[in-house]
């Protein structure tokens, strides 16, 4: 009777995990349409939604475009390993592979016949992630993009990806390289013109004058803290910073020993299919009865927020945590109603206005590019700061440096919580200043998060984005060796050092639950929890806790060779 209850029990189980796979293969069949051994489009279209609600590039066709080949007898081939060799899908039967150690291809001959931006769509075989650089007309720092495997250990059929270039009237050449590791084979490229990009200002997200608040009411301390009222606004801080608020039009700057740093910051959540700001809403109103002491892994200090409501829209509210002898405060959003919320997107520091972020240095300033894990030969990378071609590409995963390359002067803004949130940080300047940066849960990205659907939700009356850390450096790299010793306080542990099965399974439950509606799935899940710690919790919470288990002092100037 037992042997046959049993044996009941796993075909049963065999079944849920047959009917698991089938669900799975059909949806990825269905989002990369790859019936057939063709071409899979991994557009800047199919990137980050996300990105194009306040900023991004938009792709779509042109009218003419113009066809290069890779083994076009023009075209240059260099390396140890480069051969042109046959493809069963490619354009002519055949493509450039071998590009590894050193190897590149280029294109001399590309030929527009006006400047300005094209976009350059690549088309490529590869079984696993891999990455180009790509340098146009041999001046600048060569590009790097990371391309997404076609189809797993499928070496056979086309994928394409897009990216945009400067290019000039007349002839160019484009340099695809490996940057000494590894790149797709390349079959082909496409390029066409692209469409005019809308560089007009928004009037609501301006400084402007929001920097002028009125004559000074009233002045309240909390240890070395201080919170001093305005007539149209109030400022927060100790002697190292200050938070500016205009209670007048929502926008907030950040200072740092008297200087500004970073101005015109709001905030910003999707609820459905709406966008909405909180600079946008009617009121913005510091809850100065409502300022508590708070003690945690930060140290000793104040918690504040802001309320900003309208009419017909839940509450909005901006959490601001300051703490005594440190250069960095804390921020995070609270979006609650009187009936159920639901949001895949929250982004508690958004700014979107010409030098929204200044250094106040302009030699060489530069935004680090952190990896979401060290897969597919993922690397650090620093950007320079005038990039406004390809940004959703260029979003950094759950902590960036702004900073001065000369010296070392640096803004460090990143997530601090990883319990429900994978957190992305997308920016874009010029002139050595940023013009758009947005710290934002809901990152998804195929090639850099390897997520193939938009970020889960969270649903509740009350949702909480994700905490991000504001702090500003004489070495950026000291401040974001502090954040990860912050983070390693915070992170739940039990005698073994490492998180609990009870505590990670009760993680992430405040502000909102994760909305998981396949009953197949949660079973699964509440199977996977209780065999192991790991899996439960997003794959970056893996990676940043093994980055803050490194010994004190070695984060940053073990790096230091990469060009932070």
């Amino acid at each position: 009777m037992k042997k046959g209850r049993t044996a009941g029990l796993i075909a049963a189980l065999v079944l849920v995990i047959g009917i698991v796979f089938i669900i799975y293969r059909v949806a990825a069949t269905k989002e990369g349409e790859q019936v057939q051994p063709a071409i899979a489009e991994n557009s800047a279209a199919e990137m980050e939604k996300n990105t194009e609600e306040e900023g991004g590039l938009p792709v779509e066709e042109a009218i003419v475009e113009y066809t290069y080949e890779a083994n076009d007898p023009s075209n240059i081939l260099e390396g140890p390993h480069t051969e042109i060799a046959d493809c069963k899908y490619c354009e002519n039967g055949q493509q450039v592979g071998g590009l590894f150690e050193g190897s590149s291809v280029q294109f001399n001959h590309i030929e527009v016949p006006e400047a300005g931006s094209y976009i350059v769509k690549v088309y490529y075989t590869s079984g696993d992630p891999r990455s180009f650089f790509v340098q146009v007309n041999g001046t600048g720092e060569a590009e790097k993009y990371d391309l997404p495997e076609v189809g797993k250990n499928d070496w056979e059929s086309v994928g394409t990806y897009e990216f945009a270039v400067e290019l000039v009237a007349g002839n160019n050449k484009l340099l695809f390289s490996d940057g000494g590791w590894y790149s797709p084979n390349l079959d082909k490229i496409v390029i066409r013109k692209a469409p005019a990009a809308d560089a007009v200002q928004d009037p609501a997200a301006m400084w402007g004058e929001s920097g002028n608040i009125g004559g000074e009411l009233n002045t309240s301390n909390y240890g070395s803290i201080r919170v001093t009222q305005h007539e149209k606004g109030f400022v927060i801080g100790s002697s190292a910073y200050e938070v500016l608020y205009n209670t007048e039009t929502g926008l907030a700057g950040y200072s740092w020993q008297g200087s500004m740093i970073a101005k015109g910051v709001y905030g910003s959540v999707k609820l459905g299919d709406q966008l909405v700001r909180s600079l946008e809403l009617d009121t913005h109103q510091l809850l100065a009865d409502q300022i508590v002491p708070v003690q945690d892994g930060h140290g000793k200090g104040i918690k504040l927020t802001v309320r900003n409501e309208k009419p017909g829209l839940p509450t909005f509210d901006q959490i601001y945590y300051f703490y005594e002898g440190v250069d960095y405060f804390i921020t995070e959003q609270e979006i609650s109603g009187s009936s159920e919320l639901s949001s895949n997107y929250m982004a508690p520091v958004v700014l979107n206005t010409a030098g929204g972020v200044d250094l106040g240095q302009y030699g060489d300033n530069r935004v680090l590019l952190v990896p979401f894990d060290n897969d597919a030969w993922s690397r650090y990378v620093s950007k320079t700061m005038n990039t406004s071609l390809n940004n959703d590409k260029y979003i950094s995963s759950e902590v960036t440096a702004i900073f001065d390359n000369v010296s070392r002067n640096g803004l460090v803004v990143g997530s601090v919580t990883h319990d429900t949130w994978k957190t992305g940080v997308y920016w874009g300047g010029s002139d050595n200043r940023l013009n758009e940066l947005k710290v934002y849960g809901g990152f998804t990205s195929r090639n850099v998060t390897y997520d193939r659907m938009e970020h889960g939700a969270i649903s509740g009356t009350t949702l909480k984005s994700p905490q991000i850390f504001v702090g500003f450096y004489s070495d950026y790299r000291d401040g974001m060796e502090l954040m990860a010793v912050r983070m390693q306080r915070l992170l739940p542990r039990s005698a073994s050092g490492r998180i609990s099965r009870k505590e990670s399974q009760s993680a992430g439950t405040a502000g909102g639950r994760m909305s998981i509606s396949c009953p197949i799935t949660r079973w699964l899940l509440s199977r996977i929890s209780s065999m192991t710690i790991f899996r439960i919790n997003p794959l970056t919470t893996r990676v940043i806790f093994i980055l803050t288990w490194i010994p004190s002092g070695t984060i940053s100037r073990r790096r230091s060779g990469l060009s932070w």
